[in-house]
């Protein structure tokens, strides 16, 4: 699949499996946002793949939480073809 100019939204992306794929979406060309509960966990995610990804501060048990996460996708990238629930 070509994600080359998508937009990808991961939860859970400050460690382990979702930072792992966040980068990776970055690395494919993805612009990535990342969302997590831990801010500065997040941000340093960010810091790692530059200017292609944004964060969000996210509890995914929190409905307003999530709205705001997709509202960030759509403002910052246009919009949002990936989502990847991994929190």
């Amino acid at each position: 699949m070509e994600i080359a100019g998508k937009v990808a939204l991961v939860t859970g992306a400050g460690a382990g499996i979702g930072k792992s794929i966040a980068r990776r979406f970055a690395k494919k060309g993805a612009w990535v946002v990342v969302a997590d509960i831990d801010g500065e966990r997040g941000r340093e995610t960010v810091a790692e793949i530059g200017a292609k990804a944004a964060y969000t501060r996210t509890d995914v048990s929190s409905e307003e939480d999530v709205r705001h996460m997709i509202g960030i996708a759509v403002a910052k990238f246009g919009g949002l073809h990936i989502l990847v629930n991994n929190a």
